[in-house]
């Protein structure tokens, strides 16, 4: 067997049982924060290993992705907690002033701003979500800017689609007042951007 595919087998095995055994209640809250950071050090444990494998642009990818998705959660690392880090989650934002990353490792992401109203300038808003989808509801009036990418996914952002393996989707749609940058990313799943 492929390290590659041996190691990423192992890895949603472990994901697999850690989401498992807090929906059967067998753990109260599963330590979801540490998850991302081990990933990403057994998949650098599994390349240094076999440094001179031909099979190793899956974990490279995937190590890059983590490794974004990690830095973008502005700690260092992404803030997943049990009601947060799985399942569904709605984000909704009127005031610029709580506008605010948001991650999660894997669910339903809904980020309502249709409500904000931006000041003029440029504010930028980072959304991931490593396995799952994300919808944005942009604000009505803001000028938004769309910088989306998935590995393995579909991307629909203001009737523009993507998808497939490797889809990046970078679009801009216009409006009276300020600008938003919307950064979206998901490692596998769906990006959905719109009014």
């Amino acid at each position: 067997m492929k390290p590659g595919r041996l190691v990423l087998g192992l890895l949603i095995v472990a994901i697999g049982a850690g989401w498992l055994l807090q929906v059967i209640g067998a753990v109260d809250q599963f330590p979801w924060e540490w998850v991302l950071p081990s990933v990403l050090v057994v998949i650098g444990v599994a390349l240094v290993a076999d440094p001179k494998g031909k099979s190793h642009g899956g974990l490279i990818a995937l190590g890059i992705i983590l490794t974004i998705v990690l830095v973008a959660g502005g700690t260092g690392a992404p803030s997943i907690t049990s009601s947060s880090g799985v399942g569904d989650r709605t984000v909704t934002v009127t005031n610029v002033t709580d506008v605010k990353d948001v991650s999660m490792f894997a669910g339903n992401l809904v980020v309502d701003l249709r409500d904000l109203d931006l000041p003029e300038g440029t504010t930028t808003l980072d959304v991931s979500v490593f396995a799952g989808e994300i919808k944005v509801y942009a604000p009505r009036n803001a000028t938004v800017e769309v910088k989306a990418s998935t590995l393995f996914g579909q991307i629909d952002a203001f009737g523009e689609r993507r998808e497939g393996v490797g889809v990046n989707l970078n679009t801009t749609s216009q409006g009276t007042g300020g600008t938003l940058v919307l950064k979206a990313s998901a490692f596998a799943g769906q990006i959905g951007v719109s009014r």
